[in-house]
């Protein structure tokens, strides 16, 4: 019973200080298999890339997210559930669309994008949108005044026969279009005569806007979705041929750069079938833009309107 005896409990096998203790490597409280040194990764960073990140607007921008942990791994983001955007406009006036991680706009600009992932948010990146190059089919032709003598169309107070004439073309796509290079000419089956109107590199169309062409004058401001130009031969210093616009019989062309053809009216003795143009008022689809006639504006608007640049027949904006 000495203290120091093999069988005292100071030595005994069962000892507290014994292999099979609460110290025990086994149950031990700092043992490698012990649920409090299994700490979970933390999400360190966010990355925003695109692919590319400068499209026009019939085009989309592929966004991805990508979220970095702490033991070095990473996972792509698939649900937009799962991460919040934020935009801040650059320049211009887009439009973003989301179509999944697609990215696209109906209209022009550029501005910075970033993505949050719980509370990390990632870098920004620039994304800009040109206006897309016009195709055939883009525009509509809905309104002709070959005769200006039907009333002073441009509003500039004065009724001339070629400065009140006036073509109307329309932006029936859903996207802004760039007009450089577009072309308008008259009865152009010989293209080596000189377009009546080329439209410059800053010219842009937006969806379902009016684009209205006068012979010249100094035309009054345009109705909302709607711009008013003049001819470039109105400026000619040699013969300002104007619209140079046959009431009897011309057609009004619109044209690529390549002489693509976008869009036309014929009229008078050029075409068989085609509308009469030589009235004291414009001729007019009807209805607006989707009609397959052409008939006298007076007897499709509703108050018996003459002509309506830049507005549809009933006086409303396009």
């Amino acid at each position: 019973d000495d203290d120091d005896s093999a069988t005292d409990d100071d030595d005994a096998v069962d000892d507290d200080d014994s292999s099979s203790d609460d110290d025990d490597a086994v149950d031990d409280d700092d043992s490698s298999s012990d649920d409090d040194d299994s700490a979970n990764a933390s999400l360190s960073w966010v990355e925003l890339t695109t692919g590319p990140s400068s499209v026009t607007t019939r085009e989309s921008v592929t966004v991805t997210v990508t979220a970095h942990y702490s033991d070095s791994s990473s996972v792509v983001i698939t649900d937009l559930i799962d991460v919040g955007f934020d935009t801040d406009v650059a320049s211009g006036n887009p439009d973003p669309q989301w179509l999944g991680f697609d990215l696209s706009s109906v209209t022009a600009g550029a501005f910075e994008l970033s993505a949050t992932v719980g509370s990390e948010e990632s870098s920004s990146v620039l994304i800009s949108f040109a206006a897309a190059p016009v195709e055939a089919g883009d525009f509509v032709a809905n309104e002709l005044l070959a005769d200006g003598t039907a009333g002073d169309a441009n509003g500039d107070g004065f009724t001339d026969a070629g400065e009140d004439a006036f073509v109307e073309f329309v932006n029936v796509s859903d996207i802004e279009l760039s007009l450089d290079g577009v072309r308008i000419y008259d009865n152009d089956q010989d293209l080596t005569v000189a377009a009546r109107h080329t439209f410059g590199f800053d010219d842009v169309s937006l969806p379902g806007e009016a684009l209205v062409v006068f012979g010249g004058g100094n035309p009054a401001a345009a109705p909302a979705n709607a711009q008013f130009f003049v001819a470039d031969n109105a400026n000619d210093p040699g013969i300002p041929l104007l619209l140079a616009l046959n009431p009897t019989g011309d057609a009004v062309r619109m044209r690529l750069a390549d002489d693509t053809l976008v869009a036309q009216v014929e009229f008078g003795s050029v075409g068989v079938g085609s509308p009469d143009a030589n009235i004291d008022e414009s001729i007019n689809l009807d209805p607006d833009l989707v009609g397959s006639t052409w008939d006298a504006h007076s007897t499709v608007s509703t108050g018996g309107e003459l002509f309506s640049p830049g507005l549809r027949t009933d006086l409303t904006t396009f």
